[in-house]
């Protein structure tokens, strides 16, 4: 391919530009036939052309053929430096990046506001703001960089990564009139990470160009947050401009639908997008229409999703979303198939599968299968059980009718017992009739939220239903002699 019949080939200064040529059109493969008549030609020690294959092989992820040219080179400059901490930073290895800066420092090799700016970034991917700091305070000494708006850019990254907000605010000031969108970005995403949406909305529309970074951070900020028709909201306004969304922005975006239970959004989105191929290369994204569809009641729509990822794609987060799923329909035994199946590919449970799986024998009155599967948790998988599983396994126990069970189990509890607790096993003592143990669970609940007014009714309806009138209406006047409002929609 490279050279040709006359004589006239590639040289010391048309081999660079054709290496970056393969860089800048993503085709390592020509990269590579290049590299080899680099070696045929006796090449291989040029500085310019290894750094331009360094370059290359970083950007395809092929850290370990760049670290070997790197190693190999003898007169190593600030561009090998900053080639190899850069590959390292995009390659997610930031450790190996900041040992690189150690290294070149001890050659005597000074580093530049690239160097800076990669090693800012290393620190963001780790939140050590105290390297981060050391760079910033050494840069700012040593090579003078105070007014660099790509250096500057890269510290309020860095901090707002972070969750170092007041700082991240006070580089943020210096830049005065020449804050770039990248700056305000990071200051969007810094406020969204660290729960202060409110703030960050005032900063997300003061941006004068906002990018897609900018949007995606607000729409899942709001969907963090549970506001979901917030989210939704700045989605088709995101649309209504023209900013196309990523792989990220639908996460968030189908995940708003699910907390909303707005299927026809969400069918929308995924049907529209469909055709960009993120649904089918992005695990993450199948995850979140998976459980979308299965939260909004599209049990078979979520299975299709589920059975369009290849089996090795496959993670327990989409196991968890369709277990999850089956069970609050009511589909026990497929939940428990799935759970085993997932077993059986080599997955290892979570604690989201233990919730999801005894959600489902709860609802199907599988009692034993359940008690297995509890039992299982810590002797099979190293996973103790936390208090949504025990309160699983009351509800499991309870709806069956096994109430002396139930509060035996409750009474065996290793931590402090919540009032979710207590009142699932009243409800279930009301549902069943037993005023005995229904007694001893309402007692609690109303020590525990003495204010709650859902309790007293429901205690009260249990000795309504049982013919109690008068332990009935003594519930009542306590009720009222507390001043505690009915809640809306009680029956009684």
């Amino acid at each position: 391919m490279v050279g040709t019949k006359s004589g006239f080939g590639p040289n010391s200064y048309t081999f660079p530009f054709l290496i970056n040529a393969c860089a800048r059109l993503l085709n390592v493969k020509i990269g590579e036939e290049i590299h080899n008549h680099v070696v045929k030609n006796g090449f291989e020690s040029d500085i310019f052309i290894r750094n331009s294959l360094i370059h290359l092989y970083s950007i395809f992820g092929k850290l370990e053929r760049a670290r070997v040219l790197f190693g190999e080179s003898s007169d190593r400059d600030l561009v090998s430096f900053n080639t190899m901490v850069n590959g390292y930073t995009r390659g997610g290895r930031p450790m190996d990046a900041l040992g690189l800066f150690r290294e070149m420092r001890g050659l005597g090799i000074e580093p530049d506001e690239f160097t800076i700016v990669a090693l800012l970034s290393a620190c963001s991917i780790l939140s050590d703001s105290r390297t981060g700091k050391q760079i910033h305070l050494w840069a700012y000494k040593e090579l003078m960089f105070r007014d660099s708006k790509v250096m500057l850019s890269a510290l309020i990254d860095m901090y707002a990564k972070c969750g170092m907000m007041d700082i991240a605010n006070r580089v943020f000031d210096t830049m005065r009139t020449s804050k770039t969108n990248a700056a305000w970005s990071s200051m969007v995403s810094g406020y969204t990470q660290s729960g202060e949406i409110e703030i960050a909305r005032r900063y997300f529309d003061q941006m004068f160009e906002r990018d897609l970074v900018s949007w995606t951070a607000m729409i899942s900020g709001y969907t963090q947050t549970g506001r979901y028709s917030e989210a939704l909201e700045l989605f088709m306004e995101m649309e209504g401009v023209g900013v196309k969304p990523d792989e990220i922005t639908l996460v968030s975006t189908l995940s708003a639908c699910a907390g909303l239970g707005d299927l026809e959004l969400g069918k929308r989105i995924h049907h529209q997008y469909l055709d960009t191929g993120f649904f089918t290369q992005n695990h993450i994204l199948a995850t979140a229409t998976a459980n979308m569809y299965a939260k909004c009641g599209n049990i078979e729509a979520a299975l299709n999703i589920f059975n369009g990822v290849p089996e090795k794609s496959k993670t327990v987060f989409l196991y968890n979303a369709v277990i999850t799923g089956l069970a609050q329909h009511g589909i026990s035994e497929t939940a428990i198939m799935f759970f085993k199946e997932m077993g059986l590919a080599g997955l290892r449970p979570d604690e989201i599968t233990f919730v999801g799986v005894l959600c489902a024998c709860s609802h199907g009155g599988l009692v034993e299968e359940g008690k297995k599967i509890f039992e299982s948790m810590l002797k099979d998988h190293g996973i103790k059980p936390n208090i949504e599983h025990n309160c699983c396994m009351v509800d499991l126990l309870g709806r069956s009718g096994r109430l002396v069970d139930a509060l035996e189990f409750i009474q065996s509890m290793p931590f402090e017992i919540d009032s979710v607790i207590w009142r699932s096993l009243l409800g279930a003592c009301k549902i069943h009739g037993n005023v005995e143990i229904g007694e001893i669970a309402g007692k609690r609940l109303l020590e525990l939220e003495p204010e709650h007014g859902a309790h007293y009714v429901l205690l009260s309806n249990m000795f309504t239903d049982a013919k109690r009138w008068e332990d009935s209406k003594r519930v009542r006047k306590l009720m009222e002699d507390k001043c505690i409002i009915k809640p809306p929609g009680s029956s009684k």
